[in-house]
């Protein structure tokens, strides 16, 4: 190869960039990831409440027991909102993330273009200086055998 690529350095740093920013993404899907199980956790503990509060009543009337019942599910609801919120937020940070990992991707793909038409550029060039020596070779022998 005739030359150093000369932006190799910035090539590696878009590189590196691109999977930190994938790692980046990759985390906040897992968030996005367990808000959702923890809502899904959530509706599966207010349906077995629901369940049991059923259950219970079909035995006996418990004014203290249906209190604690409705007070829990209260905050099941609560709990249930909030991570609602939650998930819109992180949905949103994901595809801020999202955004910044395909700009990256795209400028680590444009270094990849400028590398490999560095090294086609690279290659001509060899072959133009490998034909200049085999022209250089074949001129002398020319000569030489005028001489003889």
């Amino acid at each position: 190869m005739a030359g150093k690529f000369r932006f190799e350095t910035v090539k590696r740093v878009r590189e590196l960039r691109e999977k930190q920013q994938q790692r980046e993404f990759a985390a906040k899907q897992r968030k996005v990831q367990d808000i959702l199980d923890y809502i899904g956790g959530l509706e599966s503990e207010k349906e077995t409440v629901m369940d049991l509060s059923n259950h219970s009543r079909r035995e006996h009337f418990d004014l203290q027991g249906d209190f604690l019942i409705q007070r829990y599910m209260q905050s099941l609801y609560r709990n249930k909102k909030i991570a609602e919120i939650a998930l819109a937020q992180a949905k949103k940070e994901l595809e801020k993330q999202r955004e910044i990992m395909i700009k990256a991707m795209q400028e680590r793909r444009m270094m990849d273009k400028l590398y490999e038409k560095h090294v086609e550029q690279s290659r001509l060039e060899d072959l133009r200086e490998e034909t200049k020596r085999l022209s250089e070779i074949a001129i002398i022998r020319y000569g030489r055998d005028e001489q003889v």
